[in-house]
């Protein structure tokens, strides 16, 4: 069972880098990862209330298993991971305008169409 969790962690933590690796460059550096390179710092956008994906423990630390991937991505990555709780709708906003460098939610057809920012995505599901 410990095999099979390292596994989807790992291939998790591998989908959020292939992402950001990805990317296609543009003329504006807003979000690249040159931007996050620089400033060590990768700003997440996360609801902070969707069991298991992102909420609070017992304690009120931020966890859950998107939380906690990013943490390992962030590490492994030699950045600091800096978390911000808003709505799927801020999330987009967020993105857009580049206050955040990644988001966690979940993929629906009507939100492609409103998250779609002309950069390649890669996306691969994760049996769990």
């Amino acid at each position: 069972m410990k095999k099979l969790f390292s596994a989807c962690l790992a291939l998790a933590g591998l989908t959020l880098l292939l992402g950001a690796c990805s990317a296609k460059q543009s003329s504006s550096s807003n979000g690249s990862w040159d931007q996050i390179e620089q400033s060590k710092t990768l700003k997440v956008a996360t609801s902070g209330t969707l069991f298991p994906q992102s909420y609070h423990d017992d304690d009120n630390n931020l966890t859950g298993y998107d939380v906690e991937i990013i943490k390992e991505v962030g590490k492994r990555l030699g950045l600091k991971v800096e978390f911000e709780e808003m709505s799927v709708d801020g999330m987009l906003a967020a993105l857009k305008s580049g206050k955040v460098d990644v988001a966690g939610y979940s993929e629906k057809a009507e939100r492609t169409l409103i998250s779609s920012s002309g950069q390649d995505r890669t996306n691969i599901p994760l049996p769990l």
